[in-house]
């Protein structure tokens, strides 16, 4: 690192100083709220599936940071917040003796399991050059609203019927029956309301970011050790939480700047989204008066989100899925006549498998619990973005559906609307329309007919559709992602007041204790950043409305959670560029670079 540059770094804490008026006084950071710790190491086939992952160790962390008197009411587990740690096992023990973590916020919807392969693919990739490094990925609060006995009863068993009965019907796993799945049952497009959860709806932006706070200060007390080593960053929404962190006074002092989010924070890295904390000035006042009629609304808003194919019973049968594709393999199954027909699930089948409007109109037929397929098509048509036809958001690209005959998708826009002028933005980056199939041969009377499997990486066809050069994910590993680590790869229950907050705080409508810390507008921008920004994603098409510190790298043909769980080496023998990228930035960071 050259004179200049290390003038620059140096001199980050007296930039963020500079933006105060006065600037000469300190406060201590405040305390982290951590009155207990538990760290508890857990079972991965990772190595055994990818040989380049056979060091890379992972473990539970839990902290116990006691909700305050303003939650009067709450289940005992949601006093505790936890990640998943990733490091080598080679490397030093204690994180404060890595050369760089990198603590990661999850996006909408995504729970810390959801960095389960990116951290892999970082952490061997720095310690293949001698280097070692950690990825925690954090798990909000929200989650302590997740009953995951379920799941942990499948892996036991090996068999995804055992998460289906559980949660849907009425059987027990050691003595313990599920309670529900916290939602009301009117409504296709209801957003779902549960008495009880009442204090979910105080779950905002502020006790986010306290959190945020709490997990680094936990792992790094000193605040000069975290301004050397710990990366701040987060996927998708995960990257706008973390510019409002950066941005965030803890104290409410402008006078002060120790305990300023940005603060806690040597660099900034970004996964298809953006690390600042406003909007860019330009498309603000259009959109103040919008989002100020909207806060008027919020009081009265449910306590969490949920959509027709996002929602906790979609995914409870989605990660069924998910574990059933990687004990299962290319068997034939008979999963699809065994999932539970609630309301839900039947309206999310619909959907997904709607060959257009009629086809919707007389229920989605042929639908998965028509067609003869293998366990990891199930997966794969559920989740692949050459056939998930909801949203943008939650493709991956992992393979393509062969074994039978399939017909262009042209539900609920016409195939290929993101090639329409005009529609490029809402239907290729959130609605997810692009160049989609879905299979048209059901199971014959008999029980025959074509068996649908699925191809992955290397092995997909070059087709109008397709090619391997746009599947960048081993649907087996995303399939293991989905289920084997203990904290989930989804969100069941995301908080609707913080989805709220932190969009109208990033377009500048900061009422009550938003207008008090959210003082340091732009300030990462004095830190370094790596964005890494997918090809096909939602934040390439904002690019032209929000900044972003640092270098961007574009990840060709890749959709917003490629980066995310793209697999280490592609099917043309290359690295994966998401994964070299993150690694050499946090190598920047060792001491000397």
């Amino acid at each position: 690192m050259g004179r200049d540059t290390r003038r620059r770094h140096a001199g980050r804490l007296a930039v963020l100083a500079c933006l105060a008026l006065p600037a000469t006084a300190h406060a201590a950071p405040p305390p982290s709220g951590v009155v207990d710790r538990t760290e508890t190491p857990w079972t991965s086939q990772a190595g055994a599936d990818v040989p380049r992952w056979t060091g890379v160790t992972q473990s539970l962390v839990r902290l116990k940071a006691p909700l305050d008197a303003r939650y009067p009411r709450h289940p005992e587990a949601c006093d505790w917040l936890s990640y998943l740690r990733w490091r080598d096992a080679d490397g030093p023990a204690d994180a404060r003796d890595a050369e760089a973590v990198y603590v990661a916020m999850p996006g909408i919807f995504e729970g810390a399991a959801g960095f389960d392969i990116f951290a892999r693919n970082v952490v061997s990739q720095a310690a293949r050059s001698g280097h070692h490094v950690e990825v925690w990925g954090l798990d909000r609060r929200s989650n302590c609203l997740e009953d995951r006995t379920g799941i942990e009863g499948a892996k036991a068993a090996r068999d995804a019927r055992v998460a289906l009965d559980y949660y849907y019907a009425g059987k027990e796993i050691a003595g313990r029956r599920f309670e529900d799945f916290h939602g009301d049952t009117t409504g296709t497009f209801a957003i779902d309301l549960h008495a009880k959860d009442d204090f979910q709806r105080q779950l905002g932006l502020e006790q986010t970011l306290r959190d945020y706070y709490a997990v680094i200060a936990d792992g790094f007390p000193d605040p000069a050790q975290r301004r050397r080593k710990v990366v701040c960053g987060g996927h998708s929404l995960g990257g706008i939480l973390t510019g409002l962190f950066a941005a965030w006074d803890f104290d409410g002092r402008r006078a002060t700047t120790d305990d300023a989010g940005v603060a806690q924070c040597a660099g900034f890295l970004s996964v298809d989204t953006f690390a600042v904390s406003r909007a860019d000035r330009a498309v603000v006042p259009a959109l103040t008066g919008i989002t100020s009629q909207l806060a008027q609304l919020q009081p009265g808003m449910p306590p969490y989100l949920s959509l027709p194919v996002i929602n906790p019973e979609v995914m409870a049968v989605l990660t069924g899925a998910a574990g059933h594709a990687y004990w299962e393999g290319g068997r034939e199954s008979s999963l699809p006549r065994e999932i539970p027909r609630t309301r839900r699930v039947a309206e999310a089948l619909r959907i997904l498998f709607s060959r257009d409007l009629a086809a919707y109109r007389r229920g989605g037929r042929p639908d998965l619990t028509d067609l003869r397929v293998t366990s990891e098509a199930i997966f794969g048509l559920m989740l692949d973005d050459n056939s998930y036809n909801f949203s943008g958001i939650a493709q991956v690209s992992m393979g393509y559906p062969a074994g039978g005959p399939l017909a262009p998708k042209s539900f609920p826009l016409p195939n290929d609307a993101a090639r329409i002028p005009g529609l490029n933005l809402l239907a290729g980056n959130l609605l997810g329309v692009g160049r989609l199939v879905v299979p048209t041969a059901a199971r014959t009377p008999d029980g025959g007919g074509p068996l649908y499997g699925w191809r992955t990486l290397g092995d997909v066809p070059t087709n109008r559709v397709t090619n391997p050069s746009r599947e960048s994910a081993d649907l087996r590993q995303v399939a293991r992602a989905f289920f084997e680590p203990p904290d989930d790869f989804l969100e069941y229950y995301f908080p609707s007041k913080l989805a709220y907050e932190s969009m109208t705080a990033l377009l500048g409508v900061r009422p009550g204790a938003l207008g008090r810390h959210l003082l340091w507008d732009d300030a990462a921008f004095s830190w370094r950043g790596l964005n890494l920004i997918a090809g096909e994603g939602p934040a390439r098409a904002a690019g032209g409305i929000v900044r972003r510190p640092g270098r961007s790298v574009l990840i060709p043909f890749a959709k917003h959670l490629d980066p995310l769980t793209a697999a280490p080496v592609q099917a043309d023998g290359r690295e994966d560029r998401s994964m070299v990228e993150a690694t050499n930035f946090l190598l920047s960071f060792r001491a000397g670079a």
